[in-house]
């Protein structure tokens, strides 16, 4: 039986060879029904692949998982929902463990739904992950809690995020109803410099809609005139990085929206950075083998941000400060 080997799955390491293997996975569940999907990672270091495996739906449900997969893989496949085979003995193991944590993909439902209690889906999926991140800290030997400024640097930055997912992932509509999932992932392992105990904590977020450069594409005279601009002063600077890739990169600095009248909806543009910042503020360490990671992977482009970039971040510009050349 044709086995297809899987590992390094993490966009945070090797992206462009975790969307091969992806989209070999997807080419043999229509050639080769039945293969074998041969999981080789002992540990979830980025839960975002098997997000876009869950994507699959129906077409992986001939597919089952290798005898030998870790039960850190195996919960994942498990909690996410993605139709894998898991050998029997496997899933009994599962329900006995209590170390490894996740959650289902929550899933953009309809604005309306929420309108009578004042709620969007973002605010709502953010509250929830929220919870589910206290109760897995709750069930550990030493139950811990997000702190209150913990939970608003983690409730805003998903809310961002989430936020601009909804409001560009459809940008032929302006009806700001993209679509997008979010999930998250704890495990436990032994780490660190001291070789102690401790809690992994992952989140992933998804948006098959349009990428940023695509939704840039139809921002307004000014804006597209300020991205030309930047791009021909990279170029000339010897950037080697794509069109695209400058585009999501302007796409990320405060001030750029591709909203001709951002006065109507609020400051504009400036999300993304906020995110990063809240992501420096909540994951600040002085254990570099601790320190967060942002991959951002948008249409052709990839943009990864480590603690050497997050420690860069400026503050917010004023709205008279513009800093882009």
């Amino acid at each position: 039986m044709a086995a297809l080997s899987l590992s390094n799955l993490s966009f945070h390491g090797n992206p462009n060879a975790v969307l091969d293997a992806i989209s070999l996975a997807a080419q043999w569940a229509c050639e080769k029904p039945g293969f074998i999907m041969a999981f080789q990672d002992d540990k979830i270091t980025d839960i975002a692949p098997y997000m876009v495996l869950a994507e699959m739906g129906q077409v992986l449900s001939q597919a089952q998982a290798n005898r030998h997969v870790s039960m850190a893989v195996a919960r994942v496949l498990d909690c996410l929902k993605i139709d894998v085979r898991l050998p029997d003995a496997l899933r009994e193991q599962l329900n006995a463990a209590n170390d490894l944590f996740g959650m289902e993909i929550k899933k953009r439902e309809s604005l309306q739904q929420f309108a009578a209690n004042g709620q969007t889906p973002e605010e709502v999926t953010a509250q929830a992950i929220i919870s589910q991140i206290n109760t897995w800290l709750a069930a550990l030997d030493k139950p811990r809690q997000l702190t209150t400024e913990a939970s608003y640097y983690l409730t805003a930055a998903m809310g961002e995020t989430l936020g601009n997912a909804a409001r560009h992932a459809r940008p032929e509509t302006v009806d700001l109803d993209g679509d997008w999932r979010a999930t998250a992932f704890m495990g436990k392992r032994q780490d660190g410099p001291s070789g102690q105990i401790v809690p992994h904590c992952y989140l992933g977020f998804l948006n098959a809609g349009a990428s940023f450069a695509d939704s840039l594409s139809t921002a307004n005279e000014e804006t597209r005139i300020r991205l030309e601009r930047y791009q021909q002063t990279c170029f000339q600077r010897g950037a080697v990085q794509s069109a695209d890739t400058l585009a999501t990169v302007f796409a990320l600095q405060d001030g750029v929206t591709r909203f001709p009248n951002i006065n109507d909806r609020g400051a504009g543009g400036l999300g993304l950075m906020s995110i990063l910042r809240f992501i420096r503020a909540l994951g600040a360490t002085s254990h570099q083998e601790f320190a967060p990671k942002v991959t951002l992977l948008s249409g052709s482009s990839c943009i990864q941000i480590q603690q050497q970039h997050l420690d860069a971040l400026s503050e917010p510009l004023s709205e008279q400060d513009d800093q882009l050349d």
